[in-house]
């Protein structure tokens, strides 16, 4: 959740001419090599990456880890959508 706080963290480190845009990814069916690169070997294979540590480490339960996982495979299916926006940004330090 930094993103939408990257404008005054970098100006408060200094930071000059700061320009922060967000950014989306949106998918659906009708964009194939996005529901393969980006939903599946990407943010899919992400978040199945770190279930042990999630898990272990108390942030969320079992049960609600496969539930998580389920639907977010769903967003990979014919009728699935998936969304996901982010900040970039580009700034100068003197």
């Amino acid at each position: 959740m930094i993103g939408r706080r990257l404008h005054p963290l970098l100006d408060e480190a200094g930071f000059e001419k700061i320009f922060v845009t967000p950014k989306i990814v949106y998918v659906d069916n009708s964009k194939p090599q996005l529901v393969e690169g980006f939903i599946k070997k990407t943010i899919i294979a992400m978040v199945e990456g770190v279930k042990d540590q999630a898990i272990k480490s108390g942030l969320i339960y079992p049960e609600e880890w496969e539930k998580g996982i389920k639907d977010l495979y769903k967003t990979a299916k014919k009728d699935g959508t998936f969304f996901y926006n982010f900040f970039k940004v580009v700034a100068i330090k003197s």
